[in-house]
Formats: C-alpha cells, sequence, structure tokens
C-alpha cells in the first residue's frame, strides 16, 4: 500500500520538509497527480528516492541556495518524471569536484535507461525520466 505514486510523491515532500526544517530554504513543490497512480516497483521507487536524496544533499551541502523547486509527475503511464531546481550558486560540471554524488546519480539513472539532463546557471536544474 506503500508503493503507489501518489504516497511516493507525499513521502518525497516529507523528506524534503524534514531535511530543511529550520534552515530558512523555501520549498515549492509540484506533486501533479496520476489518474491510474500505479503501483511502483519497488526497486525502481528505491533507486528514484536514492536520488532525490542525493540531490538534495548535493544543494544543502554546496548550492548556497534559499529555494528548491521539486516536481514529481507522470507525464504518460510509461515515465516518472523528476525536476528538481533550486537558485543556488550553480557549477561547471566540466571542472567540479568528480565527487560520487553526480557519478551515483548518473548511474543510477542510466541503469534503468533513463534520462538525466542537467544545467547550472543561475542555479541547478535536474530533469530525471525514468521508465515506468
Amino acid at each position: 500500500s506503500y508503493d503507489h505514486f501518489d504516497i511516493i510523491q507525499s513521502y518525497f515532500r516529507e523528506i524534503a520538509v524534514l531535511f530543511f526544517t529550520d534552515t530558512g530554504m523555501t520549498l515549492h513543490f509540484e506533486l501533479e497527480s496520476s489518474i491510474s497512480n500505479p503501483k511502483m516497483d519497488r526497486i525502481v521507487k528505491s533507486q528514484l528516492i536514492l536520488i532525490y536524496k542525493e540531490m538534495l544533499n548535493n544543494i544543502a551541502k554546496h548550492a548556497k541556495a534559499t529555494f528548491i523547486y521539486i516536481s514529481l509527475f507522470m507525464p504518460d503511464k510509461d515515465t516518472y518524471k523528476l525536476i528538481v531546481r533550486d537558485n543556488g550558486i550553480g557549477f561547471d560540471e566540466s571542472i567540479a569536484h568528480k565527487g560520487n554524488g553526480l557519478m551515483n546519480i548518473r548511474q543510477r539513472v542510466n541503469s534503468y535507461t533513463g534520462e538525466v539532463e542537467l544545467t547550472s546557471d543561475n542555479g541547478t536544474t535536474w530533469h530525471i525520466t525514468i521508465p515506468t
């Protein structure tokens, strides 16, 4: 019962709220409901949660952000889409320290034939697409 998409969306909100409690960070969520509200594969669900937590950790450690936009939705019945955007200082990925965070996110997404789009100017924006 905790594997349905709407429950996972609520969990994503809860994670961010708890993560940034007492930091002064402003969080904005767009958690568009899915008509089908499918049960998520437990492995895909856990990988998506780990990706999300890594993004939040990177924001907390490096971004110097005051605002985070988070969206988790299904653009169609076969796809999960996660967008996380902050208004922090951004970074140049080509010269950024190649720590495990960025690499882990990319590897997790690629292991599910997903797509990663990362832009980092005027903050950082992640677009993660993973098939259901």
